[in-house]
């Protein structure tokens, strides 16, 4: 028997089959990654939906100590909402998820700013649920807690079990337009003496899907 009629026979073999290899692989690449990814996204998923639902419940012991601390003299309100993020005018997949806690209170006078200072902000500088990440930032700090104009002060924290991050509020607005609380009003007499102040503490991060109510947008809870 020629061995080189034989090695001439099964060339076309062994072309079909390499052929077929190429063919193949990008549909067993899709079937792998299909399967791993059904196997991989309810483990993600769990993992992050357990991460907002700590998030929830720790910052629910933070309501419950700033309602004792007001007993009953300022109106506190908590919520959870979700909203999808966007890029343009299309949906991205992933969401913003926010634990609010807030009061306003309309207020005449600086006093009653540095009393609303004075009540709050230990207590949620001082809770175990929350790491400090930095100082207490007045903006501006000749105008916070001294003189009647639009004013504020920030202070970033870390919720310490969901890792989520936090950011506590004290801001005085024009009492007849809240909108109109930017950098740039900082300083700002307010009309008529009166203004609208706004205790908070805002938790926020991306989740995979809306663990919380679904909003139209998370940047509507006071403040943003």
């Amino acid at each position: 028997m020629n061995p080189t009629k034989i090695t001439k026979k099964s060339m076309p073999k062994k072309i079909l089959k390499i052929v077929l290899i190429i063919l193949l692989s990008p549909i067993v690449l899709v079937l792998v990654l299909f399967i791993f990814f059904s196997i991989v996204n309810p483990i993600w998923d769990k993992f992050d939906r357990d991460k907002f639902i700590t998030l929830d419940t720790q910052m629910q012991k933070v309501f419950n100590d700033i309602k004792t601390a007001s007993n009953g003299m300022d109106e506190w309100k908590d919520i959870t909402v979700c909203s999808a993020d966007y890029e343009a005018w299309m949906t991205t997949g992933v969401y913003n998820c926010v634990a609010s806690i807030s009061t306003q209170k309309d207020v005449t006078s600086v006093q009653e700013i540095n009393d609303l200072q004075s009540k709050y902000y230990p207590v949620i500088d001082n809770n175990n649920v929350l790491k400090q990440k930095n100082e207490l930032n007045p903006q501006f700090p000749y105008d916070f807690g001294k003189n009647f104009v639009v004013s504020g002060a920030e202070k970033d924290y870390t919720e310490l079990k969901s890792g989520v991050e936090c950011r506590y509020s004290l801001l005085l607005y024009q009492k007849e337009n809240l909108g109109n609380h930017s950098p740039n009003s900082y300083g700002s007499k307010l009309d008529n003496g009166a203004g609208r102040a706004i205790v908070s503490i805002r938790c926020q991060d991306k989740a995979r899907k809306s663990w919380y109510t679904l909003s139209g947008s998370a940047e509507l809870l006071i403040p943003s």
